[in-house]
């Protein structure tokens, strides 16, 4: 009996290793992707390696290494399970600080994308590595949607702004531009270094480092041999800036003295050079034979051309939290006086207040009360709109749920007790009557949509 159990133990042992075997070299659809992309366009000739991290080799290290707890002993295990990884894979020996100064990414921080560059010294900002961090593996189409839009950002957005989207960008695409956005910024030789060459970077260079990352990224998709979604992203990053730019400012407590949490918002707003991109993919059918070294060019001219001008940039921001006629007062006159200075900020701070809201509807269609209906007392619609929406959705729950007949027909009541309201409320808002018949009707029908789907 003894016997039966020590082989018993060793078969159980063999099983055991084995499957640790197929664990460590079974690899995953992202460990595929990385390694292609780390084989393929990481030596672009720059003088320092870039490493774009395996987040599924990574954790695997983590789980055989007992170090995915939240304690003190286990961040130290996971920054010295980091430092053994990034000597593997590119060679570069990490010191304890510059290990435990990336540890978070692939940990607390892993839900995000991110480029961090770790440098040799503080004084002449030269890199020792680039690293890439994917955004978190476990997601799908509507988890990334909501991360680069921010729709889970309590309050800035109506709570089912996902459904609207008139255009969906397909999950693959997402991650792929994700990833190549980050491997952007550590290919960027002028906007990424030039908003690390301060201690605080401002939040101008930011933008440019984005919308050069952006770009970039929209290029190689078409190289890997993808459809053209500039269009799309620009639609998507214009969104973010309408809401999440208001947000920030309305919300400043919540950026812990961030400099650049205020104008999130518009450092994002990466519309301008999305669209130009578009424009070049368009004109150039021999785009996609282009070098990865041609591409950063071709980002860059697209950046200085289309990129928001600093006092454009500060412009715009202050539309958000100003009476927007005296801010474009005061760049129309000083555009006047100093045109060099100022008149293409005042160009771009038109175009955005023009241009903007047109491409939101072209994205998520009419629904703003304020926009669609042109008066600013009917802000309270938009919170009537969203009530209405809860309550139809709470309605079609108790179709599922199959609760009650009489909750039914009390959700139902009150969903038309809300359309008379609205309906009223619009009728006091217009002293002209054909124009309040034609803005109800605009209105109204939005809402019988929700109402047909009862």
């Amino acid at each position: 009996m003894e016997k039966i159990s020590r082989n018993l133990k060793k078969l159980l042992s063999l099983c055991l290793l084995f499957q640790m075997s197929s664990i460590v070299y079974a690899k995953t659809l992202h460990s595929e992707l990385v390694e292609y992309l780390q084989t393929k366009y990481t030596q672009q000739g720059q003088e320092y390696p870039i490493l774009i991290m395996d987040q599924d080799e990574i954790d695997l290290r983590y789980a055989v290494g007992n170090a995915t707890g939240d304690d003190d002993e286990s961040e130290k295990r996971r920054a010295q399970i980091l430092k053994a990884y990034v000597a593997e894979q590119i060679g570069v020996e990490l010191s304890d600080t510059e290990a435990s100064s990336l540890e978070p990414y692939t940990h607390v921080l892993k839900e995000g994308a991110y480029a961090v560059p770790l440098f040799n010294n503080y004084t002449d900002k030269k890199y020792k590595i680039c690293s890439v961090f994917p955004a978190s593996t476990n997601s799908n189409i509507r988890l990334e949607t909501h991360r680069i839009l921010g729709l889970d950002t309590p309050g800035a957005y109506p709570t089912d702004m996902f459904f609207r989207l008139k255009e969906h960008i397909p999950f693959d695409i997402l991650k792929m531009y994700s990833v190549l956005h980050e491997l952007g910024h550590c290919l960027d030789k002028t906007f990424m270094p030039a908003a690390y060459s301060n201690y605080e970077p401002s939040a101008h260079d930011v933008h440019e480092s984005e919308s050069f990352a952006e770009t970039f990224a929209t290029f190689m998709l078409i190289k890997e041999g993808h459809a053209n979604w500039a269009q799309t992203r620009a639609l998507y990053r214009n969104l973010y800036t309408r809401y999440m730019g208001q947000w920030f400012v309305d919300n400043p407590h919540n950026g812990f003295g961030n400099p650049l949490y205020l104008k999130g918002g518009v450092i994002y707003y990466l519309s301008p050079s999305l669209l130009e991109a578009n424009y070049v993919i368009k004109r150039n059918r021999d785009i996609k034979e282009k070098s990865v070294a041609e591409y950063i060019q071709l980002a860059e001219d697209v950046v200085n051309k289309n990129a928001l001008d600093f006092r454009a940039f500060q412009g715009i921001w202050r539309t958000f939290g100003e009476d927007t006629e005296e801010v474009l007062d005061f760049y129309r006159e000083f555009s006047f006086d100093s045109p060099g200075l100022f008149q293409k900020a005042f160009e771009q701070i038109t175009a955005f207040l023009d241009f903007s809201p047109y491409l939101e509807r072209k994205i998520v269609g009419d629904f703003r009360a304020p926009e669609l209906l042109g008066s600013q007392p009917l802000l309270s619609l938009e919170e009537e709109r969203r009530v209405l929406v809860e309550l139809i959705t709470d309605y079609q729950n108790t179709q599922s749920e199959m609760q009650g007949e009489a909750r039914r027909e009390l959700l139902r009541e009150e969903i038309f007790s809300r359309i008379d309201l609205l309906r009223e409320n619009l009728e006091q808002a217009f002293d002209a009557p054909y124009e309040a018949q034609k803005k109800q009707k605009e209105f109204l029908d939005y809402i019988w949509a929700e109402v047909l789907k009862v």
